[in-house]
């Protein structure tokens, strides 16, 4: 029962702070979204490495980075929308570094 609680409790500090990092201002919600994002990439990775599969971890996710950072500072209005064509250079490179691995 005692892990319960304690599971309980860090269950609803994660969603406090995710909810707080979304609503507080963009920055944070900026910030609370590349971790989230970042995290569960790197949880996919890892799944996938279990199944024997060796997926280049680094270059995937300096390119998702990368796509999210680039998707956020457009969507701000920092960017213009001309800038999205920098994505295909960068999934290029990501697919050539996966072949000739």
């Amino acid at each position: 029962m005692k892990e319960f609680y304690r599971r309980t409790l860090t269950g609803a500090w994660i969603v406090i702070f995710t909810l707080g990092g979304f609503w507080l201002h963009p920055v944070s919600f900026f910030l609370t979204g590349l971790v989230i994002m970042s995290g569960t990439q790197y949880e996919y990775y890892k799944i996938i490495r279990e199944t024997g599969i060796e997926a280049q971890m680094c270059a995937g996710m300096i390119t998702g980075g990368a796509a999210y950072l680039l998707a956020t500072f457009i969507a701000s209005g920092v960017l213009g929308y001309r800038f999205f064509l920098l994505l295909i250079p960068l999934f290029a490179a990501l697919m050539i570094t996966e072949l000739y691995r």
